[in-house]
């Protein structure tokens, strides 16, 4: 696997697409705009490295062509979280093999110059393991920073917080969770000059995992907490603080929508800032489709992550648009596809049930419907349709219950999806 680059137009249509990596695999986390109007991939790659993976870090231009790269080939980790300072400097967020010993991961924190060399680098933790998810700029120009421990925890793992100087000397550091997996994945400033993490946790609320968010004061200690989720795994991944100080949190869930054991929605909640849930909603198929980032864009917010219930193959790129209202109506945009396949509706259904799907452009459409073993029960249209929307009435009153699978193909790629008769 390469790490993959895609630049689109504000309704998600792509303009271009860069690959970067060796032969072996590499994995970006999460991408930042610079102030040169480029782009930054924090991650990890096996290219090169003596080690199974080894920090690394991209800089390009506005066009995606590489301008520096920087790999720590002894240090075996990988990196998270990225800041652009005013002076062009990068700090930048993750986990690595530190001094602690015992060969696992401390929390690191490392600085850059605008052209990739080290200006210092800071490890925490103990035996751990212990890893950096999540990063942001203090008031008084320190870092906080939010992760997990293994070290400190009262359980197997617990949410980890952190404050730091503006040269990386630790100030003060906390825990909370309890005896299970608590993973804090996202970190932001909450507007009393406190601090509000996301992740999931194992030890408390109603499922094996669910989304916990914990708000503290500006010194790290905890003031309330919230869980958020149903019977089954729920993972919050990413969170934005939005104008009027509520917080909007991403991930996905197998309790809710769509979401069933391995095959989870993309899910969305907003909440107060105190932390009640305002609305949520989901989004997906009947195949696995998660949320890793959630990012505003103005008035809106962009959802990022994968699909694999729509699109072209196993599992493609997702892109989801949605306003802030509890009335929501996402654009959906698989990037590799120029059209987008919807879910039917109902489902389950009895006899009939649509199937919806939308062109970019005329195209010559071919919509089949097979049985749970791939053979082909019905075709339902084999036609040019002009650009637009389109429904197709799939009546299937002669048929056996149990699952289908429903397949569009538009000129030489295909998306599909599963219903139940």
């Amino acid at each position: 696997t390469d790490v993959w680059l895609v630049k689109t137009d504000s309704d998600g249509n792509r303009e271009w697409a860069r690959t970067y990596g060796g032969t072996n695999w590499d994995f970006c986390y999460t991408i930042l705009q610079t102030s040169d109007g480029g782009y930054i991939l924090p991650g990890k790659t096996s290219a090169m490295a003596p080690a199974d993976n080894s920090c690394w870090i991209i800089k390009t231009d506005a066009f995606g062509s590489v301008i520096w790269v920087t790999q720590f080939m002894e240090n075996y980790g990988e990196f998270r979280s990225v800041l652009q300072l005013p002076d062009n400097s990068y700090v930048v967020a993750g986990s690595g093999s530190g001094p602690s010993g015992g060969g696992t991961f401390d929390g690191w924190l490392i600085k850059f110059d605008s052209q990739g060399d080290s200006l210092w680098s800071r490890y925490y933790g103990g035996l751990g393991p212990d890893y950096f998810t999540s990063l942001q700029r203090a008031s008084d120009g320190g870092f906080v920073i939010g992760g997990y421990t293994e070290t400190t925890s009262a359980g197997v793992s617990n949410y980890w917080i952190l404050k730091t100087d503006s040269v990386g000397n630790l100030r003060w550091s906390n825990t909370f969770g309890g005896a299970l997996i608590e993973q804090c994945h996202s970190i932001l400033p909450a507007a009393d000059g406190g601090y509000v993490l996301g992740g999931y946790t194992e030890s408390f609320g109603a499922g094996l995992y669910d989304w916990w968010l914990v708000k503290t004061d500006g010194n790290g200690d905890s003031l309330w907490s919230r869980t958020y989720g149903g019977s089954r795994i729920d993972e919050c991944w990413s969170m934005e603080l939005m104008p009027d100080g509520d917080f909007l949190m991403a991930g996905h869930t197998e309790s809710f929508g769509h979401g069933q054991m391995y095959e989870p929605d993309i899910w969305v909640l907003r909440t107060d800032s105190v932390g009640n849930a305002l609305w949520n909603t989901t989004f997906g198929g009947w195949d696995s489709d998660q949320c890793y980032s959630v990012r505003r864009d103005g008035d809106d917010y962009v959802m990022g992550g994968f699909t694999g219930s729509f699109g072209a193959g196993s599992f493609d790129f997702y892109l989801i648009k949605l306003g802030t209202g509890s009335n929501i109506h996402p654009r959906q945009r698989q990037l590799s596809v120029e059209f987008t396949l919807h879910q039917n509706y109902p489902n389950p259904f009895n006899s009939t049930t649509k199937i919806d799907f939308s062109l970019l452009e005329p195209c010559h459409v071919l919509l089949r419907v097979f049985d749970i073993e791939g053979r082909i029960v019905t075709t339902l249209t084999d036609d040019m349709f002009s650009g637009g929307d389109h429904s197709i009435r799939f009546d299937a009153s002669a048929f056996s219950s149990g699952v289908l699978i429903y397949r569009l193909q538009v000129g030489s790629q295909f998306a599909s999806g599963k219903m139940a008769l």
